[in-house]
C-alpha cells in the first residue's frame, strides 16, 4: 500500500496498522504519531521517523 503525500498533521493515528506501507513521502508525520501505530519491516518511513521497537519484525 502506497501513501503518497498525505498531510498527517493532527491526525489521531492510534492503532492504525501500517504493515507494508510506503510512507516516505507522507508529509506533517511526527514520531509520537508513528509510535502509537503498528507496523512491520515493509513499512517505509519518512527519513526523520524512526521504526519502533513494538512493530512486528
Amino acid at each position: 500500500m502506497e501513501v503518497r503525500a498525505v498531510n498527517f498533521i493532527v491526525a489521531d493515528l492510534r492503532d492504525v496498522n501500517f504493515s507494508g506501507a510506503d510512507l516516505s513521502t507522507s508529509i506533517f508525520l511526527s514520531q509520537m504519531q508513528i509510535n502509537s501505530t503498528k507496523g512491520d519491516v515493509k513499512t517505509t518511513l519518512p527519513s526523520h521517523i524512526h521504526r519502533t521497537s513494538h512493530w512486528i519484525n
